[in-house]
């Protein structure tokens, strides 16, 4: 049976998971670090290890290999104090279950803001996070426009596969998410906020199911060099190109935070590299996702062969814009290259779509938004309850108007449906 097979779209109404314990832990308990790092040693396929409260300081587990039917668990035995590490590596491991810990990170002296990787999982496979709190740190006396800002990478994955982070937290890092060279991933109902730069950062992976999420209200560095993006795809120095995209249903929302691109998935290996058909992307599906920003960088794909980008919607932060004078720079959009194939773009909310132009592709259904000229039939008070109202993490407020033009008319993201 496929990833997509297996998590098959579900009805939402703005409802993600809660970090909340996910099931009773009881099994061997561990009251240390010691203890712990003692029972690892051991077959434990198939076991549960019950963590006590307390500070368990970095770990590494490596080379170690379990049944995927009989994978070893580790959780809080205590979810609600739950136990913590300030590292863990994951390396060459199969048949793994983290469950309800604290994952944080303590900046250090030294430490490179922008590349230290507290948490990695490497050459893994058959892993689940649940309930895990990824909490970073902000850099300190460090160049000035890293100090106070988030540092570090939340949880760094590489060279693995069937890796599932459900129900988690991430805040307070220069990057949340980075997974490379990887597949059979699955990443929902997770919530990531104050994050200096990416949310998601993903390089030639493959079978990925990037839904149910909250990533909002960036705390970036705007002295920095940085270019944040909620999600980012991208291919420089790869040699194959990712392929089997799924992001659906996700809310995205730069909230009290400064503008950011929202869904970026750049192709450079085609556009800056010359690089033919064998690097464009394969398959990838955008659908169902609230983007709430204040960037033209809305929804952003490179050379891709067979796109569908269907049913999102679209809307401008008037809080969250820039200081330039360039108005159409903090206006979110939906762009697609022009080697792109197979391409369709339909029933979304936007104020603007580039690529429609092109022969051949399937563009139909779109309502296209402005917030310039009242008395138009389109214009956001029309089709959003309360749109200019000054609370930006209120996703409520962009429900659809009733008897608006988006209202019942199955055009943009059913998140945004009035229940009532």
């Amino acid at each position: 049976m496929s990833l997509f097979q297996r998590f098959p779209t579900v009805a939402l109404v703005l409802f993600f998971w809660p970090l909340a314990a996910f099931a009773d832990c009881s099994g061997i308990r561990i009251a240390d670090h010691a203890q712990l790092v003692a029972a690892l040693r051991q077959d434990l396929g198939g076991k549960t290890l019950a963590l006590a409260p307390g500070d368990y300081g970095a770990v590494t587990y490596a080379r170690r290999s379990h049944p995927a039917d009989r994978r070893l668990r580790i959780c809080s035995a205590d979810p609600a104090r739950p136990a913590q590490f300030t590292g863990l590596t994951l390396r060459d491991v199969s048949g793994l279950i983290l469950e309800d810990l604290r994952l944080q990170y303590r900046f250090q002296p030294g430490d490179n803001a922008i590349t230290t990787r507290p948490f990695r999982i490497v050459k893994g496979a058959h892993i689940t996070l649940r309930g895990i709190e990824f909490a970073g740190d902000v850099a300190r006396g460090s160049v000035p426009h890293d100090n106070g800002f988030g540092a570090g990478k939340g949880l760094f994955v590489d060279a693995s596969r069937d890796i599932a982070v459900t129900g988690s937290e991430f805040h307070t890092w220069h990057k949340a998410v980075s997974i490379h060279r990887s597949r059979d991933i699955v990443f929902s109902g997770n919530d990531i906020h104050s994050i200096r730069s990416d949310g998601m950062n993903l390089v030639q992976v493959e079978n990925v199911l990037i839904e149910r999420n909250r990533i909002h209200d960036f705390v970036r560095s705007m002295a920095s060099p940085d270019h944040p993006d909620m999600i980012q795809i991208w291919t420089t120095r790869t040699d194959r190109p990712s392929r089997n995209i799924t992001i659906r249903s996700n809310v995205i929302n730069s909230g009290s935070g400064k503008y950011t691109q929202s869904i970026y998935i750049s192709n450079r290996r085609v556009s800056d590299d010359g690089a033919g058909h064998e690097m464009f992307y394969r398959n990838t599906r955008i659908e169902n996702n609230v983007i709430i920003n204040a960037h033209l960088h809305g929804i952003t794909v490179g050379a891709t062969d067979g796109l569908l980008i269907a049913n999102n919607t679209l809307v401008r932060s008037h809080f969250s814009k820039g200081s330039r004078n360039s108005p159409k720079l903090y206006v979110p959009t939906i762009r697609v290259g022009a080697e792109s194939m197979n391409v369709t773009i339909t029933r979304n909310i936007t104020p603007e779509i580039i690529g429609c132009d092109k022969r051949g592709r399937r563009c139909r259904e779109n309502l296209l938004t402005q917030d310039n000229a009242p008395s138009g039939p389109t214009y956001v008070s029309r089709v959003f309850a309360d749109p200019q109202k000054p609370s930006p993490t209120r996703v409520s407020q962009f429900r659809y108007a009733r008897g608006g033009p988006a209202y019942g008319q199955n055009v943009g993201s059913d998140l945004l449906v009035d229940p009532n």
